[in-house]
């Protein structure tokens, strides 16, 4: 296998995604992880997370996708990542995954397209939100079907998008979460 420079891909192994080891990059979500309290005479707990969909003033709209994905066998191989200069994103698995694998995978360029990349793998009930500017894969279910919600907020006259081929590719090697 070899990318689209001629040179093999660089092989790096996923981590266990965790709220202090993802800080950097964004935040994770999922029950418990933030503000929780009972309500409701006890029989629901309500998680809190600090507002972290922060976006530019040029980000009018909140906007709500919806992403069904095919799950993929490791080593995932990836050659193009993107960002999103003017929102954050968050990404929420379906939380009610009846495989106790379902999986996926979230990878970032702190340090730009060239830089280094450190890659994790989520649970299904854990969600992230990638700060505004992070350069990040695109949504990568492991194995089984995944449904994601998405939520980020776009401009009326931008593209809040951008796309990056790397000069070599990256495969990630998945072991369990």
């Amino acid at each position: 296998m070899t990318s689209a420079s001629g040179l093999p891909p660089i092989r790096l192994r996923a981590e266990p995604l965790t709220s202090d080891d993802f800080a950097p990059f964004g935040q994770v979500l999922g029950p418990g992880i933030g503000a929780s309290r009972l309500i409701r005479d006890n029989t629901v707990r309500l998680t809190n997370t600090p507002s972290c969909l922060t976006h530019t003033d040029a980000a009018t709209r909140a906007e709500i996708d919806i992403y069904e994905v095919t799950g993929k066998a490791s080593p995932v191989v990836c050659t193009r990542i993107e960002r999103h200069p003017l929102s954050a994103q968050m990404f929420v698995p379906q939380m009610s995954v009846s495989s106790a694998h379902a999986c996926w995978m979230v990878a970032v360029w702190p340090d730009g397209p060239e830089g280094p990349v450190r890659a994790f793998v989520a649970r299904a009930g854990q969600g992230v939100v990638y700060k505004r500017g992070i350069w990040h894969q695109g949504i990568i279910a492991l194995e089984i079907d995944m449904q994601f919600v998405s939520m980020m907020f776009r401009g009326d006259d931008t593209q809040d998008t951008e796309f990056h081929t790397l000069s070599r590719a990256v495969a990630f090697e998945i072991g369990d979460p």
